[in-house]
């Protein structure tokens, strides 16, 4: 016969339901107009979580860049280094690769989110190659592209 009813014997807690801790989608842009990069993920529908955002140059090696509340659902990093324009010697382009970390406070579990790619790029729409440029003409061509997003995951 199934029991119908149980009585929690007192001092002992209602059993608490597992979690589902889930890796964050992460989608990022550079927004030229604020030499920023902003990040946007989906939060999740648990009270007890931070994020920890983390940053890199070549994909590998990530330094926490900062940490936000769970409540949470983006970040807008405003450290960009941006391209050289006048320097014939640098590259027109800037990467940096992100990832988000769900942490549930509670136990400490965490997940990681897909790694993005964004490039700043400031190359002039239809300049012709550095070295065809002519210096009384740089400043006749300042539209910059904005900067795009590739999802390495």
């Amino acid at each position: 016969k199934p029991i119908s009813y149980f009585r929690v014997p007192e001092g002992v807690r209602e059993p608490v339901k597992p979690l589902d801790l889930k890796a964050p989608l992460v989608t990022a842009f550079f927004d030229i107009r604020t030499n920023s990069i902003h990040l946007k993920w989906q939060k999740q529908d648990i009270d007890d979580i931070t994020y920890e955002i983390y940053r890199s140059s070549d994909g590998n090696d990530f330094k926490l860049l900062d940490k936000v509340a769970g409540d949470i659902s983006g970040y807008t990093d405003t450290n960009i280094k941006l391209p050289n324009v006048i320097d014939p010697t640098t590259t027109l382009n800037e990467v940096y690769y992100y990832k988000v970390v769900a942490i549930r406070r509670q136990d400490g579990k965490s997940v990681s989110s897909n790694i993005v790619k964004v490039v700043v790029n400031l190359k002039p729409k239809n300049a012709p190659p550095r070295d065809e440029q002519d210096e009384s003409n740089s400043d006749s061509n300042q539209e910059a592209e904005e900067g795009f997003l590739e999802d390495l995951e």
